[in-house]
C-alpha cells in the first residue's frame, strides 16, 4: 500500500527521508518505497533513518529492486476509512451520552418525540451505512445493520468482526472502540472523536467540564484548592458511604458551593444490589477502596483494572458497606479518572517525600497536569495500552505541560511491563521537536532515577 501524502510529509519532518527544497526529489520516491517496505518488515523509522543515510543513489536503488513482492489487501481509499472511523467513534460517544441521559439503545439525545422515539443517532447510522458498504464492496455480508449488534461488536477489536478493508487495515485492525468491562468509549474512541473535532463530546472532558462549571461559581481565589480537593477525593474514594465520616466530612466543607455537591452528586451513582452480598453489604477494596465484585462464582476482584494489574491477590477492608449506604463513582470515571489516579497517588506521595523542600502539588491549576514540583518537573500520567495511540494523542498537544522546565509523560507500569518495546515505540512516534523536549518514562523509572539522581538527566 502506497504511503499518503500525509505520510511522506511527515517522514520528511521527522528527517526520515532526506529534504533538499521545497519538493519531493527522485531519491525521496526510492526513500518512501524503502521506508514502507522496511516498516512492513517490522524496522522501527528510527533505524530505517539511520539506514538510509548510508545508502548512495545506485545502493538505494539496488536496495529496492530487490525488494521481495507481498500480497497486500486492497484497501479502500484511505480519506474513506479515516471519515469512518471519526463516525463510527462519534456515534459510539453520542449513544453514550444518551444511554446516560436515561435514553434506550438506538435513541439518541435529540429524539423527544414519540414520532423519532427510535430514531439512532445520527453519525451511527452514517457509520452503520459506510459499513454496509464496505461490506458488499468486500463481498460480505453486512452483519451490522443491528445497533445493538454493532455496539457489542465495538467491544473488541476491529480484526474479529469489522469489513475486509478495516480488519486488515494497520492503522484500525487492533482498535477496540468501547471498554468491554467498564461499558464506555475507549481511549481509542475518545481518540477518533477528538481527531474528527468533536472535544465537546468525549467522555473525559464532559466529566472535566462539568467540575469547571461548578467551580465557575465560586471566587476564583477558591477554584484551584477546590479542584483539587474534590478531584483528590474521588481518586481516593472510587466507593464511598455516604453515612461514613469521609462523605460527611467533604460535604460540610465550606469550599463547596451548591453546584459542586450538584456534581458530585452525578458522579457518584448508588452501588448496584449485585455488588451486594447475601447480607446486603458491600466489600470494599484494601488497596484502592473500590468495591470488590465476584462474577459466575469466581473470587473477589477489585473494579478497578489497574488494582487487580498492581494487587492481583485482593484484601478486603475489615468494613464492609451497607449496600443502602454505598455510593460507587460511575463507570466512565473509574475508567478515566480512578484506574490513572492510582499512579498519580503514587507519584504525589513519593515526591512529596522525596523533595521535602519544595511544593509537590497534586492535579495544580486546575490540572495544568497530574503531579508538580514547583515550576521545575511536570508531571502527566498515561495509562494507554496502545503505545502508537498515545504519541498521536501527544502529538496534538501536551497541555499545560508545556509550561513546566521539564515535562515528563510517566506512563501507568502496568502498560510497560513485560512489554519492552512500549517505551520505544512511543518516542519513535512522536513529532521530532517533541521527542526532543519530553521525557517519556516510567512510573518506575522516574522514582528510581529521582531516588538515585535527584533530579531526570
Amino acid at each position: 500500500m502506497p504511503p499518503t501524502e500525509r505520510v511522506l510529509r511527515k517522514w520528511r519532518q521527522e528527517e526520515v527521508i532526506s529534504r533538499t527544497g521545497r519538493r519531493f526529489t527522485g531519491r525521496n520516491v526510492l526513500e518512501a518505497v524503502y521506508t514502507a517496505w522496511q516498516r512492513r518488515e517490522g524496522a522501527t523509522l528510527i533505524a530505517i533513518a539511520s539506514q538510509l543515510q548510508t545508502l548512495e543513489l545506485p545502493q538505494l536503488h539496488t536496495q529496492v529492486a530487490s525488494a521481495t513482492e507481498a500480497t497486500t489487501p486492497a484497501y479502500a481509499d484511505d480519506r474513506r476509512l479515516t471519515q469512518l472511523m471519526t463516525l463510527l467513534a462519534h456515534g459510539v460517544l453520542k449513544q453514550f451520552q444518551a444511554v446516560q441521559a436515561g435514553r434506550a439503545v438506538g435513541v439518541g439525545l435529540g429524539d423527544t418525540t414519540a414520532a423519532t422515539e427510535a430514531v439512532i443517532p445520527l453519525p451511527l447510522r452514517q457509520a452503520q451505512a459506510q459499513l454496509a458498504r464496505l461490506a458488499f464492496e468486500g463481498g460480505q455480508v453486512d452483519e451490522c445493520a443491528s445497533v445493538h449488534e454493532l455496539l457489542w461488536r465495538c467491544t473488541k477489536p476491529l480484526n474479529e468482526w469489522a469489513p475486509l478493508a478495516l480488519a486488515q487495515h494497520p492503522h484500525y485492525a487492533d482498535v477496540v472502540l468501547i471498554d468491554a468491562e467498564y461499558r464506555v468509549p475507549s481511549p481509542a474512541c475518545e481518540d477518533f472523536g477528538e481527531e474528527g473535532g468533536h472535544l465537546a463530546d468525549l467522555v473525559e472532558n464532559q466529566i472535566y467540564r462539568g467540575l469547571r462549571q461548578a467551580l465557575d461559581q465560586l471566587d476564583e481565589s477558591e477554584r484551584d484548592v477546590t479542584y483539587t480537593l474534590v478531584r483528590r477525593f474521588v481518586a481516593e474514594h472510587p466507593m464511598v458511604s455516604r453515612t461514613g465520616q469521609a462523605w460527611r466530612k467533604l460535604w460540610a466543607s465550606p469550599r463547596l458551593n451548591p453546584a459542586v455537591r450538584e456534581w458530585l452528586r452525578f458522579v457518584y451513582e448508588p452501588a448496584h444490589a449485585a455488588l451486594a452480598n447475601r447480607q446486603g453489604l458491600v466489600a470494599q477494596c484494601a488497596h484502592c477502596h473500590a468495591p470488590l465484585v465476584s462474577q459466575d462464582r469466581k473470587p473477589l476482584s477489585c473494579v478497578l483494572s489497574a488494582c487487580r494489574a498492581t494487587h492481583p491477590h485482593p484484601a478486603a477492608t475489615g468494613e464492609p458497606l451497607a449496600l443502602a449506604d454505598a455510593l460507587v463513582a460511575r463507570p466512565e470515571v473509574l475508567r478515566y479518572w480512578c484506574n490513572p489516579s492510582l499512579d498519580e497517588l503514587r507519584l504525589f506521595r513519593e515526591l512529596t517525600a522525596l523533595f521535602p523542600e519544595e511544593e509537590v502539588q497534586l492535579y495544580p491549576y486546575q490540572d495544568l497536569c497530574d503531579v508538580a514540583v514547583g515550576t521545575r518537573l511536570g508531571f502527566d500520567v498515561k495509562d494507554y495500552t496502545d503505545p502508537v495511540l498515545l504519541a498521536r494523542k501527544l502529538n496534538r498537544g501536551v497541555g499545560g505541560l508545556r509550561l513546566y522546565d521539564t515535562m515528563v509523560v510517566a506512563v501507568a507500569e502496568r502498560q510497560v511491563v513485560n512489554r519492552p518495546q512500549y517505551l520505544p515505540q512511543v518516542r519513535e512516534h512522536l513529532q521530532t521537536a517533541l521527542r526532543r523536549s519530553l521525557r517519556v518514562l516510567s512510573v518506575d523509572d522516574i522514582l528510581e532515577t529521582l531516588r538515585h539522581d535527584g533530579q531526570l538527566s
